[in-house]
């Protein structure tokens, strides 16, 4: 029992002495397999954003070792962020007995997506004022960043921009002097970082029409705001809008947002049509249509339009005949509303609110017309078309109708199949609701 016992002995010692003599040598075999690096994959960047973040959902793991995201080493000495191209990087991780793994993938890097920035730009309406022009930014701290970026307004800020309650750093927009009296709702398109911005429209020389906390998503989104009727009369001003960008809050964060397409719209024919009794409206004005010399119609003294397209006559017993000579173009005659009276006094129409033409359509014609001359909407004639002698009321807005505007009818269209059209004007007048 003791020869056997001191034999097994042996053989452990003889064991030991060779286990310690590998290890010496640096022979053992306990970890010889590398980490596993996961989650590595193609990066795209686009020139002008943020560095990409490499190790983005990347981990290595090891058998022996456990989780050895810690060693991970990113090689990406060949890559330059502002040059367009495609360049390699390698992953690098080690475990604690010095086995190494790699894994090589690429950076993609691009040009500004200028396609993805423009869309969408207007939306599909009818009447819209495209507001767009130039603009500049004014920046109030030293410590925020802001980075306009054109052809659209598109903003990259800091987190000094958005620090609570400065409000130092905003963008202005200088929209286009027009004549929005009878657009009642501003809107464009927004894309953000999920903060907000805050935005006022408000007149050149500094006074408030609208002010409104935007939500700037990460998805294109459109944003129409309406205007309060107390502050539509003006909109026949020089406008400014201020885009605060971002909204300043208590944990500030940068990001970027872009807004595209601005533009104003706003009064539509009313869902419910509206009939007209002289007994529920009050006149405030009768246009002369015997003039049908105006500086905002494209009829000749002789009563010719585009070469004989239409042609229009008036008589004092039956009033303004307009004949349509074949043909499918725009072609109007505009009765103009002056801003005096015939006495010379300057003629007040703020109480305005449809525009009233008394007339007939034959079969087959096609009458559009602009309640307002500075508008861009037009409405088409959606009555009967049998000659019979009918009222046809627009609406004006709700800021009344302008002074130096002219009503034109266009009676140049036809349906198909039809040769010829005849509508009859035999008056237009300006009236007011009396209501109920």
């Amino acid at each position: 029992m003791k020869k056997l016992s001191l034999g097994i002995i042996s053989i452990m010692l003889l064991t030991l002495v060779a286990c310690s003599s590998a290890s010496r040598n640096g022979q053992t075999d306990a970890d010889q397999e590398a980490p596993v690096i996961n989650g590595v994959k193609t990066i795209y960047h686009e020139i002008g954003q943020s560095t990409p973040n490499y190790m983005q959902l990347v981990s290595a793991f090891d058998e022996t070792d456990g989780n050895v995201t810690d060693s991970i080493i990113v090689d990406t000495r060949n890559v330059n962020l502002a040059q367009e191209g495609v360049y390699d990087i390698t992953y690098y991780a080690f475990d604690k007995s010095g086995n190494r793994a790699s894994v090589e993938t690429t950076v993609n890097v691009s040009l500004p997506d200028v396609v993805e920035l423009i869309q969408p730009n207007y939306p599909d309406k009818e009447g819209l004022i495209k507001a767009d022009m130039g603009s500049y930014t004014l920046i109030g701290s030293e410590d925020a960043v802001l980075e306009a970026l054109p052809p659209l307004i598109h903003l990259n800020y800091n987190e000094a921009t958005s620090t609570e309650l400065t409000w130092q750093t905003y963008h202005v927009l200088q929209l286009a002097s027009n004549n929005y009296t009878r657009k009642t709702h501003i809107g464009f398109n927004v894309l953000g970082s999920g903060v907000s911005i805050y935005i006022k429209l408000m007149t050149a020389d500094g006074q408030l029409l609208v002010e409104r906390e935007v939500a700037s998503t990460m998805f294109w989104r459109e944003s129409v705001i309406e205007i309060p009727e107390t502050q539509r009369h003006l909109l026949n001003k020089n406008l400014e809008l201020y885009i605060y960008a971002p909204r300043p809050t208590s944990t500030p964060l940068e990001g970027s947002v872009s807004i595209s397409g601005i533009w104003f719209e706003g009064d539509k024919e009313p869902s419910e049509k509206l009939e007209y009794d002289e007994d529920n409206f009050k006149t405030i004005y009768t246009i002369d249509i015997s003039d049908l010399s105006n500086e905002h119609d494209s009829f000749d003294e002789s009563g010719q339009a585009a070469g004989g397209l239409v042609t229009i006559d008036y008589d004092e017993s039956v009033g303004v005949t307009i004949q349509n000579n074949g043909f499918n173009d725009w072609a109007n005659v505009a009765f103009r509303v002056p801003d005096k009276n015939s006495e010379g006094e300057a003629l007040i129409l703020s109480d305005v609110e449809f525009v009233v033409i008394k007339l007939s359509v034959s079969p087959g014609a096609i009458v559009k017309a602009k309640a307002d001359w500075n508008s861009p909407d037009l409405f088409e004639f959606n009555g009967i078309k049998d000659d019979t002698m009918q009222y046809w009321m627009l609406p004006v807005g709700p800021n009344g109708y302008a002074a130096w505007a002219a009503v034109s009818i266009a009676a140049s269209y036809l349906e198909q199949g039809t040769t010829s059209g005849t509508v009859v004007i035999e008056s237009v007048f300006l009236v007011e609701h009396l209501g109920q």
